[in-house]
């Protein structure tokens, strides 16, 4: 695994901790933190796919997807909020 990939999984999974942690604080700052997030996390899978060197874990196919379409609805679900003035 190429070493910038650790730098896009962190951006993925603490970007998404500190955009949830904005989202309850009703902060506008956590639709760009999802979006970060998101597309982070797309990018680091969309590579992890590519170079697959490893045996698959039986199971386990479709966490990516699950992860992916999560963090789209939480994408969503914050762009919602904004739009309707609930965030500050």
């Amino acid at each position: 695994m190429p070493w910038w990939m650790f730098g896009l999984w962190s951006v993925g999974v603490f970007g998404a901790l500190i955009a949830s942690l904005a989202l309850l604080m009703r902060s506008k700052t956590a639709v760009t933190l999802f979006a970060a997030a998101f597309i982070a996390s797309a990018a680091s899978f969309y590579v992890r796919w590519q170079e697959i060197v490893a045996p698959p874990v039986k199971g386990m196919e479709f966490m990516p997807l699950v992860i992916l379409v999560f963090g789209f609805a939480l994408t969503g679900y914050a762009c919602w909020q904004s739009s309707r003035g609930v965030l500050c």
